[in-house]
């Protein structure tokens, strides 16, 4: 996810938009840091790269093919700095190579499926319906079968939600708010 960036902002969607980015970073399972290495750090860089899980994070170098400043590594030394002119293809194979080496390092943790917010919640409403279900089956009496069966219908729609079989207008204008159309 492309995010805003991690200044201090006057304008409160611009603060809106920081804190987003906050809270997906957060979230991320690796982070790309980029710099613009033709204009050096700042102590709000600094400060964004002290923040950071170094085991998480990538800072890319960018803009080296201009006049690049040096880039003063005190207190933010842990981090793996690649320098890149992603205008001119330069270290795109290095910026590869650090991701990979940063899944490598996460593969080692217990795995897990990775799946949008809104798919594990349909999955999880799914859950709690099919929960309630075993719940009216538990107790033997035959007229909550009914009920119970209309239980396991609602769970499989949720699923279908999940794998685009059914879809309503509210799920149309969900997915369609996370894009950025004309940009």
């Amino acid at each position: 996810m492309d995010t805003a960036g991690l200044r201090e902002a006057d304008c409160a969607i611009e603060k809106e938009g920081v804190a987003r980015a906050r809270a997906m970073i957060n979230q991320a399972d690796i982070v790309l840091f980029m710099l613009d290495a033709s204009q050096g750090m700042d102590d709000s860089d600094v400060q964004a790269l002290s923040e950071l899980n170094p085991s998480r994070s990538v800072v890319v170098l960018n803009k080296i093919d201009l006049r690049a400043k040096s880039v003063d590594q005190t207190g933010i030394s842990a981090h793996r700095m690649i320098p890149c002119s992603l205008i001119l293809g330069q270290g795109l194979d290095s910026i590869r190579e650090a991701i990979l080496d940063k899944l490598g390092n996460m593969a080692s943790t217990d795995a897990h499926a990775v799946i949008s917010e809104r798919h594990r919640q349909f999955v999880q409403n799914a859950l709690n319906i099919l929960n309630e279900s075993e719940t009216m089956l538990s107790g033997g009496e035959e007229d909550k079968t009914i009920l119970a069966a209309n239980c396991v219908r609602d769970a499989i729609q949720e699923i279908g939600k999940a794998t685009g079989q059914i879809y309503t207008e509210e799920l149309l204008d969900r997915i369609f708010s996370r894009f950025c159309v004309g940009k």
